[in-house]
């Protein structure tokens, strides 16, 4: 017998789907100016039905209608604020040089790995084993080509790939 888990609901019905939006918190003043609306709503809708019941009995004096306007004039309209703009930072020409060289590098992540030493002028690429001669060739060639633009250092143990941090000019 298989048994099945039950999920929690809301009270929400079917029909109603459930919102995931957060809602907006308003300001005091724009949450008097739409109760003030709600209110002059209401005063017309009272307006119209002591007209409809004046009609029926026509015994009782009328009393002076006073219109009612939508906005009182002593309240300003707020100006409901826009959310601030991200502030957008220049990205360092060595960060993206650090990409361009692992985007060309992203088939050798395994072979190679990138050292990047604050102090330097560049980024040090560094064979994580023996590489042979097909995948050395590759990663020599995809180093030196035009938007890496490195160049090797042989070094017995320690050879490795000099890339500049600014592109050449």
């Amino acid at each position: 017998m298989v048994e099945e888990h039950k999920v929690k609901k809301s009270f929400v019905s079917p029909d109603q789907p459930q919102s995931q939006e957060k809602k907006e918190v308003l300001s005091p003043e724009v949450t008097l100016m739409l109760i003030y609306g709600k209110v002059c709503q209401a005063v017309e809708s009272l307006q119209e039905l002591v007209k409809v019941f004046r009609s029926v009995s026509p015994q009782a004096p009328t009393p002076p209608v006073v219109p009612v306007s939508p906005v009182p004039p002593s309240v300003p309209m707020p100006a409901i604020p826009l959310p601030p703009k991200p502030e957008v930072k220049p990205v360092p020409p060595s960060q993206v040089r650090l990409v361009e060289l692992k985007d060309a590098l992203s088939n050798y992540e395994d072979k190679v790995k990138i050292e990047i030493d604050t102090d330097s002028m560049f980024f040090i690429v560094r064979p994580n084993g023996f590489l042979g001669n097909e995948v050395f060739r590759e990663i020599n060639n995809v180093i030196r080509s035009e938007p890496v633009k490195g160049m090797y250092v042989s070094q017995s143990k320690t050879s490795h790939w000099k890339v500049p941090k600014t592109k050449p000019a």
